[in-house]
């Protein structure tokens, strides 16, 4: 495809969806920081993604200033999630520890970090110059050219990237292309029927779930669409919970996040465990979870 058809609506013409080009119709939302960028839902695969998609490009990821200046403070403020990630790939990759994983688009490094020893080589790869410069002083090895990755990756996990990418299929069809031993596939995005969004409907919070950066807004049914149109099977269909209950609450009753902090005796680790557990058994945890393998070939969009 060409970079104009991955836009869903230039020079008047009607609105069609990035993946699959059926009619998109829009939603009344908008991005926040970008008002002019609708919010269209598509009748043919059900993907919600933004209404044009001429502002992604490759220099605003790979921007010295995209990522914050203090690394390590957003590292920590992010360490729930990676804690939780590697659990999952001690539990669901048991061969983890003989195998060379692939962390693409690693961006702060909480996972480079959280992650040493779990794999028998862990590589991170970013557009950013500067944030592989700072990961490589920290002693995890990570590239800013996919040419410089070992060719023997047999992982290759995405943590909240695709919904990035004005063609997320075109990249995970690439991956397999370019590392043709890589047989694993972990795939994380922000699930659009989080609580927050489809159960509680908080009017607030929506602003702050449809920005520009966010291209595409994925549940486990459209991104398994995406999946299969790359290859791949998906194997492990699941959820992850990054916020905590007193941030949902703190939603509920003053509009804004940050209730973890106002209420910490609501931080307990089992608490949130079993909170956790609940929204995915409904599926309306904030984060979609998948692991993918190699499929005989790409489906149908």
């Amino acid at each position: 495809m060409t970079s104009k058809q991955h836009v869903c609506g230039q020079g008047g013409e009607e609105l069609r969806c990035g993946f699959c080009r059926q009619p998109l119709a829009l939603t009344g939302d908008a991005c926040s920081d970008r008002p002019e960028l609708k919010i269209g839902r598509c009748a043919g695969c059900g993907l919600t993604q933004v209404s044009d998609f001429t502002h992604v490009a490759t220099e605003h990821y790979s921007s010295s200033d995209y990522f914050p200046s203090d690394l390590a403070a957003a590292r920590a403020r992010e360490r729930s999630w990676n804690r939780k990630r590697v659990a999952r790939v001690r539990e669901m990759i048991p061969r983890a520890p003989a195998m060379t994983a692939l962390d693409f688009g690693c961006g702060h490094g909480g996972f480079l970090e959280q992650a040493q020893g779990v794999f028998g080589q862990l590589i991170g790869y970013d557009l950013s110059p500067r944030v592989c410069q700072a990961h490589r002083e920290a002693g995890w090895p990570c590239v800013n050219r996919l040419e410089d990755a070992p060719r023997d990756v047999s992982v290759i996990l995405l943590f909240h990237v695709l919904e990035h990418l004005r063609a997320p299929w075109e990249c995970l069809a690439r991956l397999q292309a370019q590392f043709p031993e890589a047989e694993t596939f972990v795939l994380e995005v922000p699930n659009e029927n989080e609580a927050l969004q489809s159960l509680f409907d908080v009017a607030a919070y929506r602003p702050v779930h449809y920005t520009s950066d966010h291209v595409y807004y994925f549940t486990p049914n459209t991104l398994r669409r995406v999946a299969e149109a790359a290859g791949l099977a998906v194997v492990v269909d699941t959820q992850l919970q990054r916020y905590t209950l007193a941030n949902t609450l703190g939603w509920l009753r003053h509009g804004k996040g940050g209730g973890q902090d106002q209420w910490d005796f609501l931080n307990d680790e089992r608490l949130n465990q079993e909170y956790e557990r609940v929204l995915t058994a409904q599926g309306v945890a904030d984060s979609v979870f998948f692991i993918c393998r190699r499929s005989a070939g790409p489906r149908e969009r």
